[in-house]
């Protein structure tokens, strides 16, 4: 589990798109903190600050707390609307929650040991399905990630989500246990095509003289 992110928050003066847009020519972002019996609070936060955390690993799986007023509130982010151009993030909805409130959250999938799996050295492609998977966790227990060893895996291996390896107190949110995260496909043309090509020469008539 990773530690919460702290984020220092102003309140927000005044509301609606004149006043959004002087927010960021002054370098915040919009946003707003609502949930655990929170009346929704407007604040902004600081562009740099928050674009950093955008672009790091598990930005929606992470922890914050959020510092406004002299209080601290432990959140997570719900939603960020981007620019579709720059990608800077626009506003921010953070929900506020309990050190022991119970979330869904989206935690990143990370495959190690890919340089020795056999069926990946054999030529066989990893083929990711599903680059993070939904946990149900509390709040202040959120894996930074869930790791997929690749260390024994061979061609034509399925790895499902209830495979993985979680952290206690931690299960899959929409409990399906089936759900393939990743698989080693066979290389493209490989020996099967070879077979099949050979198959199909061996089975044509001969032409008539």
């Amino acid at each position: 589990m990773s530690e919460a992110v702290t984020i220092s928050a102003e309140r927000r003066v005044g509301t609606g798109k004149g006043p959004a847009r002087a927010t960021r020519r002054a370098g915040r972002v919009p946003a707003i903190l609502y949930g655990a019996e929170l009346a929704p609070l407007g604040i902004t936060v600081d562009l740099v600050a928050l674009d950093k955390q955008l672009h790091s690993h598990g930005f929606f799986a992470k922890l914050f707390e959020i510092q406004v007023d002299g209080q601290r509130f432990p959140a997570i982010v719900k939603e960020c609307q981007r620019d579709p151009v720059l990608g800077r993030p626009l506003h921010v909805d953070f929900l506020a929650v309990g050190a022991t409130t119970e979330i869904d959250v989206d935690v990143e999938v990370v495959f190690i040991n890919d340089d020795t799996c056999p069926g990946i050295k054999k030529g066989g492609v990893l083929n990711i399905v599903m680059h993070t998977v939904p946990l149900h966790c509390r709040a202040d227990q959120i894996p930074e990630n869930v790791i997929v060893d690749l260390a024994e895996r061979d061609i034509g291996d399925v790895v499902h989500a209830g495979d993985l390896s979680l952290p206690d107190g931690a299960r899959l949110a929409d409990g399906d246990a089936e759900a393939a995260v990743a698989s080693i496909a066979p290389p493209m043309g490989g020996a099967g095509a070879e077979v099949e090509g050979e198959a199909g020469d061996e089975g044509e008539a001969p032409a008539s003289a």
